[in-house]
């Protein structure tokens, strides 16, 4: 299906729209536009509070608004990087509020989250399923993304018609629109990520083996409460 792009003024529309359904309040957050992504192409992206943009990163590839987005008064909020001139509104506004709950979850708990995340990613799944092609979508499984995905289906279910949000689900993008139900308040996102390692502990372990240490050593590194987590979890195997 062929869209039209969007004007400056439904850009706008859209991004306050999320941001309010997201309840973040509007000065915690920069939205940068980006022309280079070319026409037609839609994608978003959050760049977490207090960290550096740096030149590499594919999702912000503007050099100039980039070195905006790092200075003082700007890397201390959320910047979320969204194309200047999308053509599909409904898609545009599943990928800003999915975005936008990744900033809702930093704000509930912090760079606690993003470092349990960044854990699961190039420890767990890294072990699971190493650069094998077309896997790319078990990303899509770990808690903090599965719920960025549930507010954003919910969310354009309640903005767009019934045929609008089924051409996201029969598009490339479908798990932004595939949840009935809101995601589980964030403060249960730390158990809910143990968990997740859980379901994949044979990759846990496996990754403990060759890093020379232990899984509790290693669950360490993932969140204080975890080792604890973990053997409760384990507990609850052989009981």
């Amino acid at each position: 299906m062929r869209h039209m792009p969007m004007t400056e003024d439904e850009v706008d529309v859209e991004c306050a729209g999320a941001l309010a359904d997201a309840g973040l309040p509007a000065k915690r957050v920069r939205f940068y536009r980006l022309a280079e992504v070319g026409p037609g192409h839609v994608g978003a992206g959050w760049f977490r509070p207090h960290v550096t943009i740096y030149h590499a990163d594919p999702a912000f590839p503007d050099d100039a608004q980039r070195a905006v987005a790092n200075q003082p008064g700007n890397r201390e909020l959320h910047r979320l990087t969204v194309p200047a001139a999308p053509g599909d509104r409904a898609t545009f506004a599943a990928l800003v509020r999915h975005e936008l709950e990744h900033a809702r979850q930093y704000e509930a708990l912090g760079a606690e989250i993003c470092a349990m995340e960044d854990f699961v990613v190039d420890r767990v799944l890294r072990e699971v399923a190493h650069d094998l092609h077309g896997c790319g979508g078990l990303v899509n499984q770990i808690p903090t993304v599965s719920d960025c995905n549930a507010a954003a289906s919910v969310y354009v279910a309640s903005r767009f018609t019934a045929e609008e949000v089924q051409n996201i689900r029969d598009g490339q993008r479908w798990h932004l629109a595939c949840s009935l139900i809101p995601p589980p308040p964030p403060e249960t996102l730390p158990a809910r990520m143990v968990a997740f390692a859980f379901v994949h502990r044979a990759a846990v372990e496996r990754h403990a083996e060759r890093s020379g240490c232990t899984v509790a050593s290693l669950l360490s590194l993932m969140h204080p409460t975890a080792p604890e987590l973990w053997a409760q979890l384990e507990a609850g195997l052989s009981g």
